[in-house]
């Protein structure tokens, strides 16, 4: 029996309801994962933030990590961004604080998501 047109609009909303709710579900973990290992590797004194769509919303199959640090050598955070992508299995794109221009700097104080020193 052919299925109603009706029938199959309800089952793309399903459908599309189930990856939205898994695709928060993944994010939710990841991040859970970034902050875990970004504050037991951070010295005091750092400071790290989350931005993006990890901490934005709409992060997907294909999103990244963007991770912003502070205070942070250049050995260590490749350490990090080693850690989060072999922990999660998602590329990191490592922003150092002082190399933003300023208004991005300021977005990053305002609306990133605060995991170490802030």
């Amino acid at each position: 029996m052919p299925t109603s047109p009706h029938d199959m609009v309800v089952t793309l909303q399903q459908r599309s309801a189930r990856a939205r709710e898994a695709a928060l579900k993944r994010a939710g973990e990841v991040r859970e994962q970034v902050v875990e290992l970004v504050r037991g590797q951070l010295p005091a004194g750092a400071r790290a933030w989350l931005v993006g769509s990890l901490a934005w919303g709409g992060f997907g199959e294909r999103s990244d990590v963007d991770l912003v640090l502070d205070g942070v050598s250049g050995p260590l955070g490749t350490a990090i961004e080693i850690a989060v992508t072999r922990a999660t299995g998602v590329e990191v794109d490592l922003l150092p604080f002082r190399g933003l221009s300023p208004s991005f700097q300021s977005r990053v104080l305002q609306e990133g998501l605060a995991i170490h020193g802030v």
